[in-house]
């Protein structure tokens, strides 16, 4: 009786190493991507850079239009026009504001509205007017305290934004 317990023990032992063997055996996986990260202390440099203003010089007091300006879509990767995207057409009317300004001897076209079609017959080409004010910008310097105020009032922060202290001994809300 002893020698059956201890061949059934023999036994149990050797399908448990016969058994972790087969598992070390098993088909290792083929990983097509794999990362890991962990936090790391890189030397930080922080720069703080004075912001610029300037003032803007209206070229024209009344609404001027340029153009019409052919855009071929092959050049912002379409085949027609049948497949350009919202995005395409935004770069298209960019592209146009940007030969308007340079026509105008300006630097900015403000307020722009575009006027684009696509002619019966020609779908690889996209005209596009626009009218609006060219203007050119002068007097660059750093802003003040007065300008970084007014820039407050016109364009209001939120409860999320981030004031920075412009120099008054006020703690900032």
């Amino acid at each position: 009786m002893r020698i059956s317990r201890v061949l059934t023990v023999a036994f149990a032992a050797l399908m448990c190493m016969a058994g972790s063997e087969a598992m070390a055996q098993k088909k290792k996986e083929v990983k097509l991507w794999e990362e890991s990260n962990a936090r790391k202390i890189e030397p930080e440099i922080r720069m703080f850079v004075t912001p610029q203003i300037c003032d803007m010089k209206m070229l024209s007091s009344s609404r001027e239009v340029y153009g019409p300006y052919a855009m071929d879509v092959r050049l912002f990767s379409a085949k027609a026009f049948s497949d350009v995207t919202n995005g395409q057409l935004t770069n298209m009317q960019s592209n146009a504001a940007y030969l308007a300004s340079k026509e105008a001897g300006a630097d900015a076209i403000i307020e722009p509205v575009f006027h684009s079609w696509v002619l019966d017959g020609d779908d690889k080409t996209v005209y596009i007017e626009l009218s609006g004010y060219p203007v050119s910008y002068y007097n660059f310097r750093p802003a003040t305290k007065s300008d970084i105020e007014m820039i407050g009032v016109v364009y209001p922060t939120t409860n999320s934004s981030i004031m920075v202290n412009s120099g008054s001994s006020e703690a900032s809300k």
